[in-house]
């Protein structure tokens, strides 16, 4: 009986200690989901509110996935959800690989995203470095080459 005992807490034990590894991460307040409300073009010193339109990053672990959650048929089609892995190295997020497939209704999509789908999400080309200007647990800022992207925290 001590046996059976000793082995059953041993084994939920690993197995807590198992998920507890699963869930953890190293990206302090840059997990989570985020909005882009602002994106300032730097060539032109131009600022836009895109609070409308409704796009969202979602940080996990080393996956981001940006979405476009507009419902509003005035702004036009809405551009594919699009995956990055990722690293962030001191004040650099480098977004390390192209997108993966897209999942649609478990289904793949086999169309690789284009640019013009990527300028959506703030960015200029599939995978490049942004700085991180500003990061709390409610808003953060990013700058790539072209734009300056200002996030809130959902």
């Amino acid at each position: 009986m001590k046996k059976l005992f000793l082995t059953a807490t041993a084994t939920a034990l690993l197995a807590l200690g198992a998920c507890s590894e699963l869930e953890s991460s190293d990206n302090g307040s840059f997990d989570g989901f985020w909005q882009l409300t602002r994106v300032d073009t730097l060539e032109t010193g131009r600022t836009g509110d895109v609070t409308h339109r409704r796009i969202f990053w979602s940080v996990q672990s080393n996956l981001i996935e940006m979405r476009d959650l507009h419902e509003d048929e005035t702004l036009g089609e809405k551009a594919p959800s699009v995956f990055y892995h990722f690293e962030q190295i001191a004040d650099t997020l480098r977004l390390l690989t192209e997108p993966k497939p897209i999942v649609n209704n478990r289904r793949i999509i086999d169309r690789v995203a284009e640019r013009i789908d990527v300028r959506t999400y703030g960015l200029n080309h599939l995978g490049e470095d942004l700085l991180v200007l500003h990061l709390t647990n409610e808003n953060m800022t990013l700058q790539s080459e072209h734009f300056r992207m200002y996030f809130r925290k959902f």
